[in-house]
């Protein structure tokens, strides 16, 4: 089952996902709470699902089962649903690890740095909580897509709480996509490093549109280097005409192409998602320059 986008084609939850820009400003903002429930209320779901047909949307989405005899003798799992349960009658299933659902995953038990390609062991959990009627996760990300798809029904968008939990009001459901959202982009970040790290060339745009060609080993040890250093991923600053002095466009060997874009600060790979380099932002600055000044331009 997928759910239906402004009444167009149906959509898979990762291109419904994929489909949703990002907020223009960032949590802390003070234009936030005024604007957020206007920007995303195009994507809200209508209504919320029923328990059984939530349910079913779940199973036929990422593939969930049942929890086992031998999957309650494990005493880790035994003690995160303990600690995780909401309420004493609440019912868990655990998440299949499948094609649909390898995000979360990922996104949860990423072993060493964001260059690292191998995933801890986990589980994800999947609770329900009848007196609330909530599903809930184990997983922030997955808790958050799930409050998501499960949708609100218009007659709560007529509550004027601030609150943002529970889930109950316009403002409280934006909230939670607006958190989908950032978690999803977080997640893309990490993936377009993988893909650079397999890419076969890279084509520099400089300015005067000066251009330079380069090998997979000549880039590849500077963003070893860099995306294995202390970085991180955020969305709070937009993309602005100084962030752009160079593009960055590499190639992949299906010769599908990522382009990025660095102006000393911040190197985006969206209009507002961008690695924050910390200490290795002067080196980049520097091996960018250092190619121009002594490389023939093609």
């Amino acid at each position: 089952m997928t759910i239906k986008m402004d009444g167009s084609q149906q959509m898979t939850l990762l291109d419904r996902i994929s489909s949703i820009p990002l907020p223009r400003f960032w949590l802390t903002d003070k234009e936030w709470r005024g604007s957020i429930v206007s920007e995303l209320r195009p994507y809200f779901i209508f209504p919320r699902m029923d328990h059984s047909t939530f349910l079913n949307w779940i199973n036929a989405n990422l593939g969930i089962r049942e929890l086992s005899e031998e999957d309650l003798r494990s005493p880790d799992l035994k003690q995160q649903l303990d600690v995780f349960r909401k309420g004493s009658m609440d019912r868990f299933w655990l998440l299949e690890k499948n094609d649909r659902s390898n995000m979360f995953f990922e996104f949860d038990f990423q072993a060493g740095d964001l260059t690292s390609e191998e995933y801890d062991d986990g589980w994800i959990v999947i609770g329900y909580h009848p007196e609330l009627d909530i599903f809930y996760s184990s997983s922030i990300f997955l808790n958050n897509v799930l409050a998501y798809f499960r949708g609100i029904n218009p007659e709560d968008l007529l509550n004027e709480s601030r609150e943002l939990f529970p889930i109950c009001s316009a403002l409280s459901y934006a909230n939670n996509l607006d958190g989908v959202l950032r978690s999803f982009s977080a997640y893309r970040g990490i993936q377009i490093i993988h893909r650079i790290l397999h890419a076969k060339t890279l084509t520099v745009f400089g300015p005067q549109g000066k251009t330079v060609g380069l090998s997979g080993d000549s880039f590849f040890p500077i963003f070893q280097k860099i995306f294995s250093s202390d970085i991180y991923m955020n969305t709070q600053y937009p993309q602005e005409e100084d962030d752009r002095t160079f593009r960055l466009d590499f190639l992949e060997a299906d010769n599908s192409r990522i382009s990025l874009y660095w102006g000393g600060r911040r190197l985006y790979y969206g209009q507002r998602e961008y690695y924050e380099l910390r200490e290795m932002a002067a080196q980049l600055t520097n091996w960018l320059k250092e190619f121009f000044n002594h490389t023939s331009f093609v």
